[in-house]
C-alpha cells in the first residue's frame, strides 16, 4: 500500500462530489472554466449592471437592455428620448414608437456569454481529461493497492468468520488422504447452531470411494457439499469448520449435483447430467475430489443403475480420484464385495411409530431403505396416495429380491446368472407346454366318454371304447 496523498489531493480539489452542483470539475480548480461559469451564471447580473451604467451615462431613465432570439441583446430607447442617444450607439431596428441600438461593449459582452455557453462543456471535458491523464500515472500503483486491499479484505473476512464460529487451521500433506474430524457445513451450521450434527471423513487408499445411501432429507447432500467446501476453504487460505482437517492439495473439485436443463439448446435435465458426468470421467485425476449426487436418476431404473455402476467402476479403476457418491441405488453397495477401496456408508435414521427420525450421522454400512414414502408423509401427501404407494412398494420389493443377484458379482457371474434364469424360464415354458398337451388329451377323452350311450353298451363295445381311449 503506497502513498497516494498527492493523488488524493488532486481528486479532492478537482472532482465535484456536491450533488447540488451539476458540475464535473470543482469551482476554483481551473481559471478558464471558472471564468466561463461566471459568465453563464451571472450573465443577467452583468446585463443589469451594463443597463444601469448606460442609464447614468446617457441620462435616459427609460433605457432598457432586452433580448430576443433574432437579434440577441439590444438597447431599447423610446422616441421622446432619442435626442439623448450618444453617437457610439449603432441603430439596429426602428419600431413605431421606439428604436433599438447596439454598442461595442454590449456586443462584446454578448459574444463572451455565447462563447461561454458553447465552450463550457468542452473546456470541462478537457480539464477532466487532464485529471485522468494525471491519475493514469498511478495505474500500476493503484492496481497493487486494489490487490493488496482485496487480499487484506479476504484475510480479514476469513479471520472474523473463523473467530466467530470456532474454525480450526487445516494442515496439508503430500499424500492424497482427506481426513476431516467433526466437519460441518459452513452455511447450514451457522443457521442451525448447536443442533448441527458434525461428521468425520476418511478418504484414504483403503476407502477412496464412498457409496453413500440413506433416506431423502437424511443429510447426504449436505455432507457431500461440506466436504467439498472445507477443501475449497482450506486451499483459499481460510480456517475450516471442523475439529481438525488434514488435507492434500487438490487440482480440481468436480461436482454433479442437483437438476438443471438447457431447453433453449435442446438439452434435457438428464442430458445435462450426463454431460457433466462425462466431464468428470474425462478430466478428473487422482489428485481430484469428485462429488456425485444421484447420478442416473433421470432415466429408467435399469438404465440409470447401469450408468451409475459403470461410472463408479470407471472412477475407481481408471481415475482413482477421491470420490463421494450418494445414491438411492442400493444395488451399488454390492460393489464393495469386488472392489477393495469401495466402501458403503449411510445417513443414519430410525423408523418409529410416529414416523422416521433423521440422525444426520454418516455410519459405515448400508441403509435399510430410502424411506421415500415416509418422507412423502412429512410432505403431507394425501392419505389414499400414501396407502396406495405402500401397497405398490411391497410388490416392487418382492420383484427387487428376485433381481438382486443380477447386480452382484463379476461380469462373468452376472452373465451366468442371466443364462441360468433364461434356462429356468425355457424349462418352465416347456413344462407348461407339456401340461397343455396332456390337458388337451384328457379333455378329448372326457368328451368321448360323454358321447357313450351306456344303456346300449355291450361288452364288445365297451372293450372297443377302452381301446380307443388308450390309443
Amino acid at each position: 500500500i503506497g502513498d497516494f496523498s498527492t493523488l488524493h489531493q488532486l481528486l479532492a480539489s478537482s472532482i465535484n462530489v456536491d450533488p447540488q452542483k451539476d458540475w464535473l470539475i470543482k469551482q476554483g480548480f481551473d481559471h478558464e472554466l471558472d471564468c466561463l461559469r461566471e459568465l453563464v451564471e451571472h450573465s443577467s447580473e452583468k446585463i443589469l449592471a451594463l443597463e444601469q451604467k448606460e442609464q447614468q451615462e446617457t441620462g435616459i431613465d427609460s433605457l432598457k437592455i432586452r433580448y430576443n432570439q433574432v437579434h440577441g441583446y439590444y438597447i431599447e430607447v423610446t422616441k421622446p428620448k432619442l435626442h439623448l442617444v450618444p453617437e457610439r450607439y449603432k441603430r439596429q431596428q426602428t419600431l413605431a414608437n421606439r428604436e433599438r441600438f447596439i454598442t461595442p461593449e454590449l456586443q462584446e459582452l454578448q459574444h463572451e456569454m455565447l462563447r461561454a455557453r458553447n465552450e463550457i462543456e468542452t473546456v470541462e471535458k478537457k480539464v477532466f481529461e487532464r485529471v485522468k491523464m494525471e491519475v493514469a500515472t498511478y495505474t500500476h500503483a493503484l492496481r497493487k493497492l486494489a490487490h493488496a486491499l482485496a487480499h487484506l479484505d479476504a484475510i480479514l473476512g476469513f479471520a472474523k468468520v473463523s473467530y466467530d464460529n470456532g474454525y480450526v487451521r487445516p494442515t496439508f500433506h503430500d499424500g492424497r488422504d482427506i481426513l476431516i474430524k467433526d466437519g460441518r457445513h459452513p452455511v447450514v451450521a451457522q443457521s442451525l447452531g448447536n443442533q448441527f450434527i458434525p461428521n468425520d471423513t476418511n478418504l484414504t487408499d483403503d476407502e477412496l470411494l464412498w457409496i453413500i445411501t440413506g433416506p431423502n432429507m437424511g443429510g447426504k447432500s449436505t455432507y457431500l457439499r461440506q466436504v467439498a467446501l472445507i477443501s475449497i476453504m482450506a486451499q483459499c487460505g481460510s480456517f475450516v469448520p471442523a475439529g481438525s482437517a488434514q488435507l492434500p492439495l487438490l487440482d480440481r473439485i468436480f461436482t454433479r449435483i442437483g437438476a438443471g436443463d438447457n431447453l433453449a439448446e435442446g438439452k434435457s435435465t438428464f442430458l445435462v447430467e450426463m454431460e457433466e458426468t462425462a466431464s468428470i470421467c474425462t478430466q478428473a485425476t487422482e489428485k481430484s475430489l469428485v462429488i456425485l449426487d444421484e447420478v442416473g436418476r433421470g432415466t429408467s431404473t435399469f438404465d440409470g443403475l447401469a450408468i451409475a455402476q459403470a461410472v463408479v467402476e470407471h472412477i475407481y479403476t481408471n481415475v482413482r480420484a477421491r470420490c463421494l457418491f450418494a445414491t438411492h441405488y442400493h444395488e451399488l453397495t454390492h460393489l464393495q464385495d469386488n472392489f477393495p477401496g469401495i466402501v458403503s456408508y449411510y445417513a443414519a435414521s430410525k423408523k418409529t411409530n410416529a414416523g422416521i427420525v433423521f440422525l444426520y450421522k454418516m455410519i459405515k454400512g448400508v441403509a435399510d431403505g430410502s424411506f421415500g414414502v415416509e418422507v412423502a408423509k412429512l410432505a403431507e401427501l394425501p392419505g389414499p396416495v400414501i396407502e396406495r404407494a405402500q401397497v405398490i412398494l411391497e410388490k416392487l420389493n418382492l420383484t427387487e429380491i428376485q433381481h438382486s443377484k443380477l447386480t452382484a458379482g463379476s461380469d462373468a457371474e452376472i452373465i451366468a446368472e442371466i443364462e441360468r434364469l433364461r434356462s429356468e424360464n425355457n424349462s418352465f415354458k416347456q413344462y407348461v407346454a407339456r401340461l397343455q398337451e396332456q390337458l388337451t388329451r384328457v379333455e378329448g377323452r372326457l368328451s368321448k366318454l360323454d358321447q357313450i350311450d351306456y344303456d346300449d353298451l355291450s361288452p364288445k363295445k365297451a372293450f372297443d371304447v377302452l381301446w380307443e381311449l388308450k390309443g
